[in-house]
């Protein structure tokens, strides 16, 4: 039974006070390093989750505080390892995003400690920031962290120290339950209200091949009577979406680091992708196809070879992903730039 969005939204609320009571009380292990983030943005988005996930990852060795409310959507995603705050702490380090205002910028400046700013997103990706306050964060960060190369390329006028470290993600590879024989189902996931996530570019791509059934996961404005097309709506449970179809679909017109790209070579599935800047980074993983102006024919022959394929690439797929995306080597970027930072923000040099 659905529950009327009022009631939803209340217990909603309800979590995200209770788990943030239960972080600002709990006792933090003393360790020597301590790193506080504070962002501007708390609405739900990838960036805000990726940044959580790195407050996650960090406090398994350093003690981690993160400026957030109890309604805070971080709230969701933040570990109790990690202690919240109202306020903002004396730390050795600061993590901030690129929507932080300016007197907390200049706050955390005056303190003279290392700043990271972690940036999710274009240029153009406002998260509701005022137009001359967009490139604040660049005159107080000593380094910017980005997760894709062509993203940093475009921050490169106003980043001065720039690193490539990407985003975490879960290894769906280990608990992959085996698929029905013979079975030709494609998967698209996404918040698809946003139009450049190009859903209905994707179906109807999909229209013309002989795929048996074609599941959506996420949100969607609306789907096309197409009984080999099923919504299924946000799920909570990764392994369950992902092990749902046999090759992942994305057709979208513009991306930073997809994260659910990352999740799909995981799983050892194959990806049928929009050539764009941000997909040409797996241009290289076996079982990725990168489609152009080919149009609807080119998709379909993708998809095609791709489900025909599937059994004989999931290893190779995966295998990238561990040289390139797993949480060993995130981890080890990130560690290595906060041992950096603490030793001398002069010893990380710019990226080419």
């Amino acid at each position: 039974m659905r529950l009327p969005w009022r009631l939803q939204n209340g217990l909603s609320k309800a979590g995200l006070a209770a788990r943030y009571a239960l972080a600002a009380t709990r006792s933090t292990e003393h360790r020597e390093i301590h790193i506080h983030f504070a962002v501007g943005f708390h609405g739900w988005s990838g960036g805000s989750e990726a940044i959580a996930d790195v407050a996650n990852m960090l406090s398994r060795s350093c003690q981690v505080s993160f400026q957030a409310g109890p309604f805070s959507h971080f709230n969701h995603w933040l570990l109790p390892s990690v202690s919240r705050t109202s306020a903002l702490k004396d730390a050795d380090l600061y993590i901030v995003d690129r929507a932080l205002e300016g007197h907390t910028l200049r706050a955390i400046k005056a303190r003279g400690k290392p700043v990271i700013a972690s940036i999710h997103g274009g240029p153009d990706n406002l998260h509701g920031l005022a137009a001359e306050n967009a490139f604040t964060v660049f005159e107080y960060a000593d380094v910017c962290q980005f997760v894709a190369g062509h993203q940093a390329e475009a921050f490169a006028a106003v980043a001065e120290n720039r690193i490539v470290i990407p985003n975490l993600s879960s290894n769906l590879g280990k608990a992959r339950t085996q698929a029905p024989s013979g079975r030709r189902c494609i998967g698209l996931v996404g918040n698809f209200v946003e139009p450049r996530k190009n859903l209905t570019g994707a179906l109807e791509a999909l229209s013309g091949t002989d795929v048996d059934s074609v599941v959506v996961w996420g949100n969607a404005p609306s789907l096309p009577h197409d009984p080999r097309v099923q919504m299924k709506g946000f799920g909570p449970d990764k392994q369950d979406i992902f092990d749902s179809f046999d090759v992942f679909l994305s057709l979208s017109l513009a991306e930073n680091l997809p994260l659910v790209v990352l999740q799909a070579l995981s799983a050892g599935l194959p990806c049928v992708l929009s050539d764009i800047p941000a997909h040409r980074q797996f241009a290289d993983c076996p079982g990725v196809w990168l489609v152009g102006d080919g149009g609807q024919a080119a998709v379909a022959a993708c998809l095609t070879a791709a489900l025909d394929g599937k059994d004989g690439l999931a290893a190779d797929i995966r295998a990238f992903w561990r040289a390139h995306y797993s949480p060993d080597v995130v981890e080890c970027g990130w560690r290595r730039l906060v041992d950096s930072m603490l030793k001398s923000t002069a010893a990380i040099s710019p990226i080419a």
